[in-house]
């Protein structure tokens, strides 16, 4: 028998945020990563501290310190004519919560993630899950602010956006988002973005790759990265996305960790 059910209000928050973000000069960046090596040694430096550290918090500590290398790739505009270039890397993450029987991803913004190593990136997000956000008290607050037309509330979000320095407070200077976590098979994910960067993991792949000459079955990560063009060139985004790929692929973050970790 049919059903019809009430749209929830993150729902309709979420339309009003997806529409802004459709205003944005969007290029996609489809790569693969060899992770074969990398989540050995996460395996192994799990085996050895009994501490979990999930691929999501290495590819966001690998994006973070990526982005702090490449400072342009969390540039917000200031103006029509200038562009705030921020220090410190903000980055937001999807946390999957339970609001109104209904599990969503809300966002959560580790702040000064370039700053931060696995563990602690890793810490703040566990944390999160159980954590009441602003952004979570926002939504169950919310029903008078849906009373308001949309595009009034439109234009007063996108005002508040306005202000690069506000902006980062609210919104975080990037985002990494993971929803090949919830699925099998080789696949990217396309997303609209309102980052001038961010980064879309989708599902690993096994398949074979050459290995010092040697063909051996590798596991490949499928990653999409989104790039603000009327920001970022496309010679800086490819510098970018080598050096995100070299992080990710020499897992030397990881051991960074287990160094301190002796």
């Amino acid at each position: 028998m049919d059903q019809v059910v009430p749209l929830s209000r993150a729902r309709r928050n979420q339309v009003d945020w997806l529409e802004l973000m459709h205003r944005q000069h969007t290029v996609y960046i489809l790569l693969e990563a060899d992770v074969t090596e990398t989540r050995r040694a996460i395996r192994e430096y799990r085996t050895r501290t009994g501490e979990h550290i999930s691929l999501t918090t290495f590819l966001t500590a690998c994006f973070a310190h990526a982005v702090d290398e490449y400072k342009l790739l969390h540039a917000y505009r200031k103006g029509r004519g200038k562009l705030v270039i921020f220090e410190d890397v903000d980055v937001t993450v999807m946390v999957e919560r339970e609001l109104d029987r209904e599990k969503i991803p809300l966002p959560f913004i580790i702040r000064g993630a370039n700053h931060k190593n696995c563990l602690e990136i890793d810490q703040e997000i566990k944390a999160a899950r159980t954590r009441a956000e602003p952004h979570s008290r926002a939504i169950r607050w919310s029903g008078p602010w849906l009373l308001v037309p949309a595009l009034i509330r439109r234009f007063v979000v996108a005002r508040l956006l306005s202000n690069p320095r506000r902006r980062k407070r609210i919104t975080g200077t990037t985002m990494l988002t993971n929803p090949g976590m919830f699925g099998n098979g080789r696949g990217w994910g396309i997303s609209p973005s309102m980052y001038t960067a961010s980064l879309v993991v989708g599902s690993i792949d096994t398949k074979p790759g050459v290995v010092d000459g040697k063909i051996e079955v590798r596991e490949y990560l499928c990653l999409t990265l989104t790039v603000d063009h009327d920001i970022v060139d496309g010679a800086v985004a490819v510098r970018f996305t080598q050096r995100l790929k070299d992080l990710i692929e020499s897992a030397c973050l990881l051991d960074e960790l287990q160094s301190l970790a002796v």
